[in-house]
């Protein structure tokens, strides 16, 4: 079985070091990125089983880039195949109820709310990385599901 590799996209510096300690003494092989734009670059050049991110990144090029974190979820959304699993997490209420109302309907997005303790962390991310993905849970439901999925499959390969 090959280790996971984590994305952990978080601006304030000592909260990503202790996660990310937590992370790899877990058995996690964790890539760190402070910026939405530095996490587009590595899901561009890795494969990444799961992202956690911080949905308010400050960066030295912007004040405030208040969706950064959503940007990221965006582009995933988007642009990634196969898409890693998510967890989505902020100390704003506001920006956590927007995570909690647009995503808690993703079954493999994951809201939590800052402060978060690393064990609460590290539980969310071993139920995430164990859960099929969508299209694998659909797999051996009948022939049918099975032949709409391949053909699926085979469009995006064209595309």
């Amino acid at each position: 079985m090959s280790v996971a590799t984590i994305l952990l996209v978080e601006d304030d510096r000592h909260i990503a070091a202790h996660w990310r300690q937590a992370m790899e003494e877990s058995g996690y092989r964790v890539i760190h990125e402070t910026t939405a734009v530095g996490a587009i670059d590595a899901l561009e050049d890795l494969t990444i089983d799961l992202v956690v991110t911080d949905i308010v990144l400050e960066s030295p090029d912007v004040q405030l880039d208040d969706a950064g974190g959503l940007k990221v979820i965006s582009y995933i959304a988007l642009n990634v195949d196969p898409q890693p699993k998510i967890i989505a997490t902020s100390g704003l209420n506001s920006n956590s109820s927007f995570v909690d109302l647009n995503f808690k309907k993703m079954s493999s997005v994951r809201a939590l709310r800052k402060p978060v303790k690393v064990e609460v962390l590290l539980s969310a991310i071993g139920e995430l990385l164990s859960e099929k993905s969508d299209r694998d849970a659909l797999m051996g439901q009948s022939p049918e599901v099975e032949a709409i999925l391949a053909d699926q499959a085979r469009t995006e390969t064209k595309l």
